[in-house]
């Protein structure tokens, strides 16, 4: 029997592992963060390191550059996951990319240290982020 319920949500809690890359799209602004979350076994030792890729479309964009990211800040991340592919690179290699479409970003290291920082949440007007 299939489910009529279906649910597309991850959460990752990790630190910004390059400084974002800001992009002029057809649509507006892009910017891209890759969030490295750490896994660990049980004696709580890292075993791997994610770079997971988040794209931040327009208006949350901007958010996010008003919001003063910097590399290496503690972040807590929700939203869909979404897969692109398989496609051929500009190499002629086969690949497939996942990304992460935010629907709320929480800056943890700020607020750690008592600086504003509101959680960044996105609407369901606004529309799917490209690929």
């Amino acid at each position: 029997m299939q489910s009529k319920y279906h649910l597309n949500q991850c959460h990752f809690w990790g630190n910004i592992a390059d400084e974002p890359v800001i992009l002029k799209i057809p649509t507006g602004r892009m910017v891209i963060i890759k969030v490295a979350v750490n896994e660990v076994d049980a004696k709580g030792e890292n075993v791997k390191t994610n770079f997971i890729p988040v794209r931040f479309l327009n208006k949350y964009a901007d958010a996010m550059l008003k919001a003063g990211l910097d590399k290496g800040d503690y972040v807590h991340l929700m939203g869909r996951l979404d897969i692109e592919g398989p496609k051929k690179d500009k190499h002629g290699v086969w690949r497939t990319y996942v990304n992460i479409s935010p629907e709320k970003f929480i800056n943890v290291s700020k607020m750690s240290k008592g600086i504003k920082c509101d959680p960044i949440v996105r609407d369901e007007e606004e529309p799917d982020f490209p690929l």
